[in-house]
């Protein structure tokens, strides 16, 4: 089987946990925790490194709190006005009301 490839616009990652928001549900139907994916860099598509699946969640996005994005990949992202900004950057349509998933991971290569 291969692994899916989560792509990165600012592939920023940090020590221990690290947490990525996607539009939709569709991560959530690719992965479960425990699954090694690859990080890779979206303009370049380069694998920068393998990671592990810690944890999923599927919320609407309007109900993200400060204190969700503690483990938030992206330093800009770790507070929901920079990181619903980075998600109109991502997504031009992006609407505030979307459901999204929280793709938590950590770093193992």
């Amino acid at each position: 089987m291969m692994k899916e490839v989560l792509y990165f616009i600012n592939p920023e990652l940090k020590d221990g946990v690290n947490l990525t928001v996607r539009r939709g549900i569709s991560w959530a139907n690719k992965v479960r925790q425990g699954d090694t994916v690859y990080i890779a860099d979206t303009e370049s598509s380069e694998v920068l490194a393998s990671a592990e699946i810690t944890d999923i969640r599927i919320i609407p996005f309007n109900t993200i709190m400060n204190e969700d994005l503690i483990n938030q990949h992206d330093k800009s992202c770790r507070n929901t006005v920079g990181l619903h900004n980075a998600m109109k950057r991502a997504y031009p349509s992006f609407d505030w009301r979307e459901i999204v998933t929280l793709v938590y991971f950590e770093v193992i290569g």
